[in-house]
């Protein structure tokens, strides 16, 4: 039996730097839940989303596509566009999983046995989006059993549109590998190159900072000089885990777009103020594409 809800969602998590924020993400996100009882599996069937932003696990479900699963073992895998002008991906999937303990008395022996069985009871996944261009596409994946045979198939229908965010900015230019930031969007394709930050009439360059993800999920960021080269980030992969006597609750977070934080820090000449700006760069996870 399959049953429809429909359902409305904020496709814009909230973060602390506006910029950031804008360059993240895109409007609302719609999406309408279906519930497969047969299969164990509720997903959103439709996406709503913008060009140029990254919709991704780590701010949210309303960010990127939630699939619950419900049977015992199942994970989700082949997550497929339609289309090259989609980037698609599986970014998170977390699994809670018991520890029962059975004692039973053997007559035969006259002894006490002990079974201990760990259970996958809880599981979820997320699967992230790029669009190039606007249109609508098709995305499918399947719920994958244990024994690795496929169980079913699902398809989700995203509408990608244009967006009409614009920027004011307090500088002539920041370009990055000779080119200007915007040129390079949807990512960088080039992995290094010179960062310049070009300010305008009234303000003061104070300092330039590039931020990437550790390997403890921690976001640090490091001074560098202007015009000269950086690398930008390859990969955000970051596992995390957390057991105790029960059972246990683990996941993998993988980025289908590392994102590579510049900072700004600059001053106005006249009132003497000093804020920052931050923006950034993406780059194409290609190792880790699903």
């Amino acid at each position: 039996m399959i049953k429809k809800i429909k359902t409305i969602g904020r496709g814009a998590a909230i973060l602390a730097l506006a910029c950031v924020c804008a360059m993240k993400f895109g409007n609302d996100v719609e999406a309408a839940q279906v519930v497969d009882t047969v299969n164990g599996v509720s997903y959103n069937d439709e996406m709503i989303i913008n060009i140029g932003y990254a919709y991704d696990s780590l701010y949210g479900a309303t960010s990127s596509s939630y699939i619950d699963i419900d049977f015992e073992g199942d994970r989700i895998g082949n997550v497929k566009s339609s289309s090259s002008n989609l980037l698609v991906k599986k970014t998170k999937e977390s699994f809670y999983n018991s520890v029962t303990t059975d004692v039973d008395y053997d007559y035969d022996t006259e002894q006490y046995v002990t079974t201990v069985k760990k259970v996958d009871e809880y599981s979820y996944a997320y699967i992230g989006y790029y669009a190039k261009k606007k249109g609508k596409y098709t995305v499918s994946f399947d719920v994958i059993k244990p024994d690795g045979s496929v169980r079913c198939t699902k398809t989700i229908t995203v509408n990608a549109q244009g967006s009409n965010i614009s920027y004011v900015y307090p500088f002539k230019k920041i370009t990055y590998a000779g080119k200007e930031l915007g040129y390079h969007y949807p990512y960088a394709k080039k992995n290094s190159g010179k960062l310049k930050v070009s300010m305008k009439k009234g303000y003061k360059l104070v300092s330039i900072e590039i931020g990437k993800y550790n390997k403890k999920n921690e976001l640090v960021y490091k001074k560098v000089k202007n015009n000269k080269k950086i690398t930008l980030a390859k990969s955000h992969v970051y596992k995390y885990s957390y057991s105790y006597s029960s059972g246990g609750y683990s996941y993998d977070y993988d980025d289908l777009f590392p994102f590579t934080y510049i900072k700004v820090t600059y001053k106005n000449k006249k009132t003497g103020d000093v804020d920052t700006y931050t923006t950034g760069l993406y780059t194409l996870n290609k190792k880790q594409m699903w």
